[in-house]
């Protein structure tokens, strides 16, 4: 029986786009997760997400036009006719489904197999966005390619096929193919970009 919490922490990050002059591309903006005990393990609680998002939802009015009668034929609902900007509340928590990667560790089980931890992707992270993002919140002296019993191979798997290299972490944190939210300030910067705002430590 688990003595300590197994449920899922959240981390906000952000892939760029590329080849996106002169069209309107907005970067995609979301959250990737793990197990309580994957995020003890590697040591990456200081960037887990303890928060909600709060958004404006603007009301419209309803104004309905048919070919034989004119306009607002139709009555107009009493409710949200007025185009007030409504303030809806709401976690940033929303994926359940996604691309989903295993990491080896160097611990073994009971019959000598390495065991495996996880993480879930959004579907529109691609690798290198993965990559980019691991490496930004892992620490360097969590990967080994002789891993020991705290440490993990510098590698992912998708599930369905393929492993790929884990960015190191100075070039994680250069790069800006993915941008991971390493403080309230960065989550707010990011969730602006939803047109919405960070209420730190609310709902958890």
């Amino acid at each position: 029986m688990a003595t300590q919490s197994l449920k899922r922490d959240f981390f906000v990050f952000r892939r760029e786009t590329v080849d996106d002059a002169g069209r309107v591309i907005v970067d995609p903006v979301g959250y990737f997760s793990c197990r309580s005990n994957v995020t003890r393990f590697l040591d990456l609680n200081q960037f887990v997400i303890r928060g909600n998002i709060k958004k404006q939802i603007e009301s419209k009015v309803r104004d309905f036009t048919i070919v034989d009668s004119g306009a607002n034929s139709y009555a107009v609902s009493p409710e949200n006719t007025n185009a007030v900007a409504n303030e809806r509340t709401y976690t940033f928590r929303k994926y359940r489904t996604g691309k989903s990667i295993r990491i080896i560790t160097g611990l073994k089980t009971t019959n000598k197999n390495p065991r495996t931890i996880g993480f879930l992707f959004p579907r529109w992270a691609d690798i290198t966005s993965i990559s980019d993002a691991l490496g930004t919140i892992i620490p360097p002296g969590k990967m080994s390619i002789t891993p020991g019993t705290t440490e993990i191979f510098p590698e992912f798997s998708l599930k369905g096929g393929g492993t790929y290299a884990i960015a190191l972490n100075a070039a994680a944190q250069a790069s800006s193919t993915a941008e991971v939210a390493l403080n309230p300030q960065m989550v707010i910067q990011l969730a602006a970009r939803l047109g919405a705002v960070y209420l730190q430590g609310a709902g958890t």
